[in-house]
């Protein structure tokens, strides 16, 4: 009998602790939805405050914060797109980034990149030069991959662009492009660049000063058996 009381005591005292755990956490999530929707209520007043520069106010573009870029005469902002999803336990909002803004500090002068908003800029690297350096190194060029705005942005295929780091002179390096890999100084006058396209690697050779391309060449990968 006092075995039988005590088990009944344990398992009314047990239901009570898993009733206040589980009130906590209801609390906790509660807190942390509202404070996303404040978080989000603030971002979407502060992107309806900002300057206007896309005419096309449906797809709620918005430019980013504008910075120097390094090395050069002109200040540079992200064309983005804001993503209302919320994201419970994250620090924020993704964001695409449609096109940049570069601004010229000796003038009044501003200029896109890329001629519309209507491609996302999925992946962007920094060429280097080859001083050894950290606190000499510069940026010599961009390499982008643009690639048309879709729900599966991993498979889709695209643009590979490479410019200069004030966003003056742009060329095409390739196209059909999945994945950028790799983008480095192969000397002083040359860019290697790797990339995936069709399921397989190419290498680009690419003029390090006017960003010609000298060559492409698939990669011979050799299959594991």
């Amino acid at each position: 009998m006092k075995t039988g009381r005590f088990f009944r005591y344990l398992w009314r005292l047990n239901a009570v602790l898993i009733s206040l755990a589980a009130g906590g956490v209801c609390v906790v999530a509660a807190t942390v939805v509202l404070s996303e929707l404040s978080c989000g209520a603030q971002r979407r007043r502060a992107v309806e405050a900002a300057p206007t520069v896309v005419t096309d106010a449906s797809d709620k573009l918005y430019l980013g914060p504008v910075h120097a870029v390094e090395g050069s005469d002109v200040l540079r902002g992200d064309l983005l797109a804001r993503d209302d999803m919320l994201g419970i336990g994250s620090s924020g909002y993704r964001a695409e980034t449609r096109n940049i803004l570069y601004l010229d500090t000796q003038s009044t002068e501003a200029r896109w990149l890329l001629p519309d908003s209507a491609r996302i800029i999925a992946e962007e690297t920094t060429v280097w030069s080859a001083d050894e350096s950290a606190r000499s190194r510069r940026p010599i060029a961009q390499l982008a991959l643009v690639k048309p705005k879709t729900a599966d942005l991993e498979l889709a295929v695209g643009a590979l662009l490479i410019f200069d780091p004030s966003g003056r002179r742009l060329t095409t390096v390739a196209e059909g492009v999945r994945v950028l890999n790799h983008a480095s100084l192969l000397d002083h006058d040359t860019i290697l660049v790797l990339y995936e396209r069709g399921r397989r690697y190419a290498r680009a050779l690419v003029d390090a000063r006017t960003f010609e391309v000298k060559g492409v060449h698939d990669v011979a990968v050799p299959e594991l058996r």
